[in-house]
């Protein structure tokens, strides 16, 4: 949102350590029922609601982990738990927003929205985070910059 001079904040819904379903778990490459910390966040776009974000870390990696409005999860990580992300896989889906979503942004059910899935990995290649979130399809974009990686341009 920095690149758009937008200011970024976070509301959260729900802070809480629950036993990972079977989707979580095979995401986060753990055993069925392992506890994982759940962070659900309302992101915020200059004040706009603009995505429904729940964050699922495995509970032995963040001990202890609480997460105020005003910080950073990523600073938190990455300064209290030593936990850095080398790189993270996302998936988007055009989708509509169901009932629950569009009372936290503030749409109508049926709105267009992306449902992405992203999960982040350390430099050991392990993952550490599963993301689910749902998008404001209205307020959105995805830009994709591709280059050839031919090294002859000549066909």
């Amino acid at each position: 949102m920095k690149g758009h001079s937008l200011a970024a904040s976070s509301r959260i819904v729900a802070q809480a350590v629950e036993k990972a379903g079977v989707r979580v778990a095979a995401a986060l490459r753990l055993p069925a029922h392992s506890r994982v910390l759940i962070l659900k966040r309302v992101r915020l776009a200059d004040g706009e609601p603009l995505t429904v974000q729940m964050a699922h870390l495995p509970a032995s990696l963040v001990p202890g982990l609480e997460i105020g409005e005003r910080s950073s999860l990523y600073e938190v990580l990455q300064n209290r738990y030593h936990l850095y992300a080398a790189r993270a896989k996302e998936t988007y889906v055009a989708a509509t927003a169901g009932a629950s979503a569009a009372k936290l942004l503030g749409i109508r059910v049926g709105a267009p929205v992306f449902k992405v899935e992203r999960i982040s990995f350390l430099p050991n290649d392990k993952p550490f985070e599963y993301v689910q979130s749902i998008i404001c399809g209205d307020r959105y974009s995805i830009v994709l910059d591709r280059q050839s990686t031919r090294l002859n341009s000549s066909h």
